[in-house]
């Protein structure tokens, strides 16, 4: 599964300058993921990583996998 999301850090005020886009795959029957691009970026790496306890991570898989 592929997802795009934001991320914006609570502790700052909006703006363009603190939103963070990603692009990522996420492996729904292992629980890993890869991050293809960060703010249009693209990422070199094809590892795929556990969230190792982030909690946005967990959830954001948790969520995209339901609707697999």
């Amino acid at each position: 599964m592929s997802v795009n999301s934001i991320y914006i850090p609570t502790e700052v005020e909006y703006s363009d300058n603190n939103k963070f886009l990603y692009s990522m795959e996420i492996n729904c029957q292992s629980k890993l993921y890869k991050d293809k691009s960060i703010n249009g970026t693209p990422q070199s790496t094809n590892n795929w990583q556990s969230s190792n306890g982030d909690l946005l991570i967990d959830e954001t898989i948790r969520i995209v996998c339901l609707y697999k």
